[in-house]
């Protein structure tokens, strides 16, 4: 598995995961060039922690990156950290063995909300609507923040009620979804999306 600039990361030991393609990891840092710099990156579910690699070497400041498994953690902490060095400008890292969904309910108020936010989880888990509405109920998002939705080619995740579709690409049986907030979300408006999700 190599980077954009042609260093050899890690895979998780003993996985089975899906890394991000090439051409994919291309696309999106194409599509969001312009919002890289200095900006604040949340990759959740984040494998071998690759995408949040591509975002150092684009201009990215800050990184926090989660997985829920070991072998997971360990790799994409050692990936970011040799991507960091390549680096000159300053940046922060940060890799939490933690589930994505306890991570979004329990750091609100503790973390800075983010400019771009990164969500690939196995396509099978269905968790894509409850993600969404985390992150639009807890404002996990900057007013001009953009999520992007990885996702299979027959799956549309999300409430356009609550989201504005900026952009969708296939990508053969890869989509990706570039979502901004329609409205800001806030405590005790979302319930009947809640109930919708659950």
């Amino acid at each position: 598995m190599k980077l954009s600039n042609g260093r050899n990361l890690q895979s998780p030991k003993g996985m089975v995961t899906r890394p991000t393609t090439s051409r994919v990891r291309f696309a999106v840092m194409n599509r969001l060039q312009y919002k890289l710099l200095h900006a604040r990156w949340l990759d959740l579910f984040c494998g071998s922690g690759i995408m949040g690699c591509e975002a150092l070497l684009a201009g990215v400041k800050a990184v926090v990156a989660m997985d829920k498994e070991y072998n997971a953690v360990v790799t994409s902490t050692y990936n970011l950290q040799i991507t960091q060095k390549c680096i000159n400008y300053p940046s922060s890292i940060a890799v939490c063995k933690t589930d994505s969904l306890h991570w979004l309910d329990t750091q609100v108020g503790h973390v800075r909300p983010f400019d771009i936010i990164y969500i690939d989880p196995p396509y099978s888990d269905g968790v894509y609507e409850i993600v969404l509405y985390k992150i639009a109920e807890y404002r996990w998002l900057n007013s001009n923040g953009i999520v992007v939705v990885e996702c299979d080619n027959s799956t549309f995740p999300f409430d356009d009620q609550v989201w504005n579709l900026l952009d969708r690409r296939n990508y053969g049986k890869i989509t990706l979804l570039y979502l901004s907030l329609r409205v800001q979300h806030h405590d005790g408006t979302g319930s009947k999306l809640l109930q919708k999700v659950l």
